[in-house]
Order: C-alpha cells, then sequence, then structure tokens
C-alpha cells in the first residue's frame, strides 16, 4: 500500500503550477517529490538531466535513489534529447507501468506548462529511473479518509491546519503538502473552502480527538 505522502503527491491536480526554490520548472516538481514524498534533500542542480549525470556525486541523490534501466511507480525518470529539452533535460515522476513497456508519468513544463500527466516510452533519450529507497509508492499505510461534512480550523496563519469531522468528532493535523493540495482542488473546483479561524476554544475542542 501506497504511503499517505505518494497519494498527496499524485493527487496534485493537471495545471497546477508548482512552485519550489524559486522555481517553477520540471525541476521544482521532482525536488517536491524528493522533499515531500520520499523524504529527502533539495538537490541543487541547474539542469534536470544532472539528476542523472551528477548521482554519484550528489549525496542527496547517492543515499536515497537507486539507478534502474526500467521504470518503476514512484521513480524519477531523467531524460534528455528527443522529444525531451536537449539541452536541460527533463525530469518526471512514474505513476504507473504498462505492458506494453511505456510507462505514464506526472510532470511539470512538458507539453503543457504546468502539472500534466503523460505516457511516455522506455526511449533512447531516457538516461535512466531513480528508485527511491524506501519508494513512497511501494509501502507504509493507506491514508486517513475524510467525509462531506469536513471542515478545516486553524489557530492563526501560521499554524497547522485540521481537518475535523462533525460526523466522528475526530481530527487530524495536515502537512504543508496536503494542505496545498486541499486548497487546490477546491479552488479548481469553484467551491468556497470550508476554513475557519476559530481561536483557542475551538484548538482546545480538538485535544484527545486526533485520529
Amino acid at each position: 500500500m501506497a504511503t499517505e505522502q505518494w497519494t498527496e503527491f499524485t493527487a496534485i491536480p493537471n495545471g497546477t503550477e508548482v512552485f519550489n526554490h524559486g522555481y517553477s520548472q520540471c525541476v521544482a516538481l521532482a525536488n517536491l517529490y524528493n522533499e515531500e514524498a520520499v523524504g529527502g534533500e533539495f538537490v541543487p542542480v541547474g539542469s534536470a538531466y544532472q539528476w542523472w549525470t551528477e548521482r554519484e556525486n550528489l549525496t542527496q541523490i547517492r543515499d536515497a535513489y537507486v539507478p534502474a534501466g526500467s521504470p518503476a511507480v514512484g521513480a524519477l525518470f531523467v531524460a534528455r534529447g528527443g522529444i525531451y529539452d536537449a539541452r536541460d533535460g527533463h525530469i518526471g515522476v512514474v505513476t504507473g507501468v504498462n505492458g506494453d513497456g511505456t510507462f505514464t508519468t506526472m510532470e511539470q513544463n512538458a507539453e503543457h506548462r504546468f502539472v500534466g500527466r503523460y505516457t511516455r516510452a522506455n526511449a533512447p533519450e531516457v538516461l535512466g529511473f531513480l528508485v527511491p529507497r524506501p519508494n513512497p509508492a511501494a509501502t507504509a499505510a493507506p491514508p486517513p479518509e475524510e467525509d462531506d461534512m469536513t471542515i478545516y480550523i486553524r489557530r492563526d496563519s501560521k499554524s497547522t491546519v485540521y481537518a475535523y469531522s462533525p460526523l466522528t468528532g475526530k481530527a487530524r493535523g495536515l502537512s504543508t503538502l496536503q494542505w496545498t493540495v486541499i486548497k487546490r482542488a477546491y479552488a479548481n473546483a469553484g467551491l468556497r473552502l470550508p476554513l475557519t479561524e476559530e481561536g483557542p476554544a475551538a484548538m482546545r475542542a480538538l485535544v484527545g480527538k486526533e485520529r
């Protein structure tokens, strides 16, 4: 069963601009995945292809990933040339592997400017795959479920946001990535986000009710 972090990451909608460490191109999405889902450290490279060519020189990659020649769900794929950028290369996340040898991906700054899903071939321009260890797509427990009555509560603009269900009387603290995905999903659907800053009284009511 995939980890909660994998589920959160792959829930980012198409058309979302991922802005990370001052950039919003393919490497920004890869570093968001690396930091938030894999639990790795920021990879300081200027071009996408360097995730592959510098993998032995950068501990952020060498210690967290295993290079492979075949796609695996949860791996990063690195490419250069062909349909991909010939100068800086390209990088994305493998979300599925198909029986015909192709693989599905989640990428940014590919055929569309922002996040999109694609089907790719393991062609010569694909330099290789970086499989994280441990792989968030293959381990841990299922994410907690929420219901249609869920509301979001925080003490102030800098505090942890809690997802609270009046139906169950339980709440859970949200990570920064979880909260970002939820906000974007509501915005894309044109819905009002049920967020309240109730203050200390509401927060005290949550004590002992976290799940």
